[in-house]
């Protein structure tokens, strides 16, 4: 266990495993950062279904000001003496379908995509709420009622500040079913093995196995998109049966980053594997509810206290999001393990 981080590039190809832990105590304030918030409500997000498919995804939201660096995030998030800031992203909001947020200071209040069927469906949140007479994160399934308003239907918050939607992975100890996974996962490419990029292919035929694959991704996200307003779990069951037609393959190599919550505080995963894989090992660690943030080359930490600033990021790492959790924490203390606990 190292309560001192240090820079870890995770290289292509090697499977990663860092798990950081932030006691309770240690946590002063928990912030959500999204500058361009009113600018990306209601728009397309990162659209991988369109005319054009795959290949011809389009970012909606493609100016300057959208997805500023982890140090431009940084600037806007004030530091007492001794205080130190950590952040992680929460890039799937404002990209991907699936993911919405909520926040009391901003208008519209419900962060969603155009297409998102915000309220007709719960979503597991990171919620910096009070719980007991007092602040703090936690974990919620909540609903949306319209863009004004949020509803906890699951656990303790009477005032919920912010909240955040992450894949569910774990809930109350049970880990969520492989079908729900699948449905709650608009790029499939994190959920099976296929590829989207001709390019990567070094000879005619593995250009071609590629070409295949891009086309049955394609095929999995119109249908993911088509069954949009049917619950997470029907949808991947769809899905999954589809797969299983085409001999598709579960991906259990992506890299991930979670976040859990037990008793004493806060879990935080970064490791390659597949989804059921990084909900058993919060389960190993603990935790009672956990759900996931971020894929592949959004997956970083950021620590103020480093020269280097970030740390625990992938070599495909980008700078630069629209969106990032910000923790405040009392010392500079955190507590890291790059294996799996017993």
């Amino acid at each position: 266990m190292d309560d001192h981080p240090k820079e870890r590039r995770i290289e292509e190809n090697v499977l990663a495993y860092i798990q950081l832990f932030i006691p309770s105590k240690r946590l002063h304030e928990a912030l959500l950062s999204v500058p361009s918030w009113s600018k990306i409500a209601g728009g397309n997000g990162f659209v991988r279904h369109g005319p054009g498919g795959v290949s011809a995804r389009v970012r909606t939201y493609d100016y300057p000001d959208c997805c500023p660096t982890y140090e431009e995030h940084a600037e806007r998030i004030p530091l007492a003496e001794k205080q130190v800031l950590l952040m992680l992203g929460t890039r799937n909001l404002g990209n991907n379908l699936c993911f919405v947020a909520y926040h009391e200071g901003r208008q519209p209040k419900v962060l969603h995509l155009a297409d998102e069927p915000y309220d007709r469906r719960p979503y597991a949140c990171l919620c910096w709420a009070e719980v007991d007479g007092h602040m703090c994160l936690s974990l919620e399934k909540v609903m949306f009622p319209d863009e004004e308003r949020i509803q906890a239907i699951s656990g303790k918050a009477t005032r919920i500040e912010w909240a955040v939607s992450g894949q569910r992975l774990l809930w109350d100890g049970d880990i969520t079913s492989w079908f729900e996974l699948v449905g709650d996962t608009y790029d499939l490419r994190h959920v099976f093995q296929l590829r989207d990029n001709e390019d990567l292919g070094r000879t005619e035929e593995e250009k071609l196995r590629i070409h295949n694959e891009i086309r049955i991704l394609d095929e999995l996200t119109h249908m993911f998109v088509e069954n949009l307003d049917h619950a997470p779990i029907e949808r991947g069951r769809k899905i999954c049966a589809a797969a299983e037609k085409m001999h598709l393959k579960p991906q259990h190599r992506y890299l991930h980053s979670s976040l859990a919550l037990r008793e004493d505080g806060l879990i935080l995963l970064m490791r390659h594997g597949s989804l059921e894989d990084i909900a058993q090992s919060l389960h190993q660690a603990g935790a009672q509810r956990a759900i996931l943030l971020d894929n592949g080359g959004s997956c970083g930490y950021y620590l103020s206290s480093l020269e280097t600033k970030y740390f625990a990021s992938s070599t495909h790492f980008r700078p630069n999001a629209i969106a990032v959790i910000g923790l405040r924490l009392r010392d500079r203390l955190v507590e890291m393990s790059t294996t799996p606990e017993a």
